[in-house]
């Protein structure tokens, strides 16, 4: 009777055990050095799984992505087929801060019906897209991609925090970081990304999206079906407007409307990268190059024109210059000023921001003599830049480009596009197309980093950071916490930096402590000391590196501007060797055979060891700036010294509250 029972049973179990095995492939694919773990599952739905080692860092999240008519990528894949390719491949980055990026991955590709899903594992990260193999146009009415996690865990969110246009999608990309677990997120509040979250034992899982184009940047929001979930949400095509280069924008209205659908695209196309970067230690996040490794590749078949650098800026301190003979402001004589002041320090460029004109590009202030400037900046090996507000330059951009191109205008800061949806991203890849059909080099504000640096190096920065010019405005730490610059410092070069270049607008020598800092519009301070902004330049990635203060400014503090200058704006190679997110950062860059070692700190004194082993054997002379005695009590304090050093042993650093360190270490030969 046992046998028979036992037989009864079994009959009963073998054929639901193959019920499963048919509703569902299972693909498990590990990096090239097995570190990061993806595990696939196709059947009624599609779901990955990412492990570091043996621990679960993304539990089983669903993937899918529907179309207009109902059809959902991602679903019933039951029958999906897996191919797996190893690929070892590295590219040349002569704009960022290493000179060639490795890429190597492990490829999982799944053909499905009428689309395939790509997959790539690497050692620090996992990534996927959706790729269409349909003929004509799609509409897509709406992707989801959620992160799964198995506790409640810490995040760093980035929240949207006021609505542009009465749009909940329209954002200038600046936020401070809010500090909560999952479950505290706002339920009814969306994020920018990257978003990271902290699994505790120096585990990080960091959510970000790479290689938008003509189609919408990714926000994440709380997930309202799940705990310790966060979800994807799109903003819709926008209805009734135009953002096509060469006609009449019609986007900034407060009637602002969307679709209920988030692209119209090609149906034989590849979407954007969900990616998550994976690291044991926080270090290994800053040192992260999966912005560049999912971008695109380079599409312009001539770079040797563009020209990254240094720039002095003039809107963060409103024009200031004193000790001269004419009346500083909007006029030529101010900026052949800042001009003469580039070429003395070797900068690249200046910028003439906000007011050389109005809504007519071709307009030119009555007291600016454009022609006049660029004929002197020409004289002195000092390029301008030209500010303009994207709605006011996209009618006429092509005409705009080439007619300033043919002054001599170097590029072009394009400002308040404050959008990331389908439309947008469109527009700002074909304004980058245009720009480089003219030799003009672009940096991009009121946009976040979006990977099109990759395909269009032209693009030497990205705004997307709440940066220093906030300070201008932002109110003390006391009257509001959240207002804190030094911490702020050290989260992005491990979030907002892994996207892309970043135009953080450093540089203030008018440096505050804790409680003396204050908002003055026209002269800001900074918060911090006078070597936390000096490391911040060898420290943030940006191919155009802000001079922020006025030349006046930097011209009384000569021996700081002097080393300030000697800084590239990018580098052969680059290295973090110690960091945690929130509270410090110690990293080192190379150009040529001279390093540029800095350090950041929160406002948290600390003492940090500078490993000397990337400089390999030999002696190296090293000027070094450290933050004074007195830094913690006056701000500017700091300590020049020049010494030789032995490579064997590491300096030890000691950081003021809200300092820094910064070192230019070269061979002795």
């Amino acid at each position: 009777m046992f046998r028979k029972t036992m037989r009864i049973a079994l009959a009963a179990i073998i054929p639901a055990m193959c019920l499963a095995t048919v509703q569902a492939k299972d693909f498990t694919v590990k990096s090239p050095e097995g570190k990061v773990t993806l595990n696939v599952s196709a059947g009624d739905k599609l779901t990955w799984q990412v492990n570091l080692g043996e621990k679960q860092i993304i539990a089983p999240s669903d993937i899918s992505l529907t179309l207009y008519d109902g059809t959902v990528w991602g679903t019933g894949v039951k029958k999906a087929k897996g191919k797996i390719t190893n690929v070892d491949t590295s590219f040349d980055t002569p704009f960022y801060r290493r000179a060639k990026v490795v890429d190597r991955y492990t490829l999982l590709t799944l053909k499905c019906k009428g689309y395939s899903v790509e997959f790539r594992v690497y050692d620090d990260a996992a990534a996927y897209r959706f790729v269409g193999q349909t003929k004509g146009n799609i509409k897509i009415k709406d992707e989801y991609a959620e992160y799964n996690f198995t506790g409640d865990h810490k995040v760093f969110v980035p929240y949207v925090h006021n609505l542009n246009r009465g749009d909940r999608y329209s954002y200038s990309y600046e936020s401070l970081y809010d500090e909560q677990n999952i479950s505290q997120m706002f339920a009814d509040s969306l994020s920018t990304i990257p978003v990271i979250v902290d699994l505790g034992g120096n585990v990080k899982a960091t959510i970000l999206d790479a290689g938008c184009e003509d189609y919408p940047g990714m926000f994440v929001k709380k997930n309202p079906a799940k705990a310790n979930s966060i979800c994807s949400s799109f903003a819709g095509v926008p209805q009734g407007v135009n953002l096509m280069p060469g006609k009449p924008a019609t986007f900034k209205t407060q009637s602002y409307k969307r679709g209920d659908y988030i692209a119209e695209t090609s149906g034989s196309r590849t979407m954007p990268w969900r990616a998550v970067v994976v690291t044991s230690n926080d270090a290994d996040l800053a040192n992260c190059d999966i912005a560049q490794k999912l971008a695109a590749p380079c599409r312009l078949d001539d770079t040797s024109w563009i020209k990254p650098g240094r720039v002095a800026w003039d809107w963060m301190s409103a024009l200031n210059v004193t000790g001269v003979d004419f009346k500083s402001g909007m006029n030529t004589d101010t900026y052949k000023y800042y001009i003469d002041f580039a070429a003395d320090y070797g900068l690249e460029y200046i910028i003439i921001d906000d007011g050389w004109c109005g809504s007519d590009l071709f307009k030119v202030n009555d007291n600016i003599d454009l022609k006049a400037i660029v004929a002197h900046g020409k004289e002195k090996n000092v390029g301008v830049i030209l500010w303009a507000r994207w709605e006011f330059l996209l009618p006429v951009t092509e005409q705009a480009f080439k007619h300033y191109s043919d002054m001599g205008i170097k590029g072009f800061k394009i400002d308040f596009m404050d959008n990331d949806d389908q439309l947008m991203m469109a527009s700002l890849r074909d304004i980058a197309a245009l720009a480089a059909k003219y030799k003009l080099v672009v940096d991009y504000h009121g946009a976040k980093a979006m990977s099109l640096h990759r395909p269009y190096p032209n693009i030497l920065g990205f705004e997307g950071v709440m940066g220093l010019e906030n300070c201008k405005w932002m109110p003390n730490i006391s009257e509001n916490k959240k207002n804190d610059f030094p911490r702020y410092d050290v989260i992005i070069p491990f979030a907002r930096m892994l996207i892309g270049p970043m135009d953080y607008t450093p540089g203030l020598f008018r440096n505050a402590t804790r409680g003396q800092y204050r908002p003055v519009y026209d002269l800001p301070m900074s918060q911090g000391t006078r070597v936390h902004q000096l490391a911040i330049y060898s420290i943030y990635d940006a191919p155009l590196q802000m001079f922020g203060d006025t030349p006046s400014e930097y011209y009384k503090e000569h021996e700081c501007t002097e080393f300030l200058a000697a800084i590239p704006a990018v580098f052969d190679e680059s290295v973090v060797t110690s960091a945690k997110v929130g509270e410090y950062i110690v990293s080192a860059k190379r150009k040529g055979n001279t390093w540029f070692a800095g350090a950041l700190t929160n406002w948290d004194a600390r003492t940090v060891d500078v490993p000397l082993t990337f400089l390999g054997e030999g002696t190296y002379k090293a000027i070094i700036f450290s933050d004074g005695v007195n830094a913690d009590r006056k701000a500017s304090d700091y300590k020049r010294e020049t010494i030789r050093i032995d490579t064997a042993e590491p300096l030890k650093i000691h950081l003021a509250p809200g300092g820094g360190f910064v070192a230019v270490l070269a061979p002795v030969r």
